[in-house]
């Protein structure tokens, strides 16, 4: 069977710049790795893993983790055109500068964050660490009875 390209790909048009962009999924993984978080994610309890990204995602001030988030993003999810972070005298000829995306940077962004993950598996995964109480046992939702557990006992 030959291989299909466009089944992991699909084109997102820049909507200030009208520009048609090549996208391609991204794993999450590797952009934890670059931003610096896995190592401490896999040595740390899960309490401290979640806070410890959630701060460093949220800090409008730590604009080296949000630059290297974006150019990770916008270096690995787009194909084409390429995006060139060097000077703009080296530019590639089939390459548009960071420079010059300007408002199409975050929405090419979230693009790429949309196509590469079911945002509805992350909404739960967040409202599962939300919870304060748990859910009754049972594939309804409904308490299991204790005589539903123990058999009746023979007198």
């Amino acid at each position: 069977m030959p291989l299909d390209l466009g089944r992991f790909r699909r084109d997102a048009i820049g909507p200030y710049s009208g520009q048609k962009f090549t996208i391609r999924k991204i794993y999450l993984r590797d952009c934890l790795l670059e931003i610096g978080v896995l190592p401490s994610v896999l040595l740390e309890p899960v309490n401290k893993q979640l806070e410890a990204f959630k701060e460093k995602l949220s800090n409008p001030e730590d604009a080296e983790a949000h630059g290297k988030i974006v150019k990770f993003y916008l270096s690995r999810g787009i194909v084409e055109p390429k995006v060139w972070f060097g000077e703009e005298k080296d530019r590639p000829e089939d390459a548009i500068a960071y420079e010059d995306l300007g408002g199409d940077q975050d929405y090419l962004v979230n693009q790429i964050t949309e196509y590469s993950f079911d945002l509805r598996g992350l909404r739960e995964f967040a409202d599962f660490f939300r919870q304060s109480v748990a859910e009754p046992p049972g594939p309804d939702g409904a308490a299991v009875r204790a005589e539903a557990v123990e058999p009746d006992k023979q007198p």
